[in-house]
């Protein structure tokens, strides 16, 4: 059985941010690169939660995301 991971990317007030889709299980992965250099990942349980985790503590509006790629597994 192939499992489809989506990847996600936004780019928000000179940061960047990624999703990434785990194992259905597990849920999405928000990662944060700061202009500053600081770096974070939150786990959350889907892509649209990432999204809005990003909006809420980033600012990063739900427009600005845009599919990157799939990992089939």
């Amino acid at each position: 059985m192939t499992i489809e991971r989506k990847r996600l990317k936004a780019e928000y007030n000179g940061n960047t941010f990624e999703i990434a889709e785990d194992k259905p299980e597990v849920g999405a992965y928000l990662y944060a690169f700061i202009s500053d250099g600081r770096q974070f990942d939150y786990l959350q349980n889907s892509i649209v939660d990432c999204q809005e985790f990003a909006l809420e503590e980033f600012n990063v509006p739900i427009l600005n995301w845009f599919f990157v790629d799939s990992l089939y597994l």
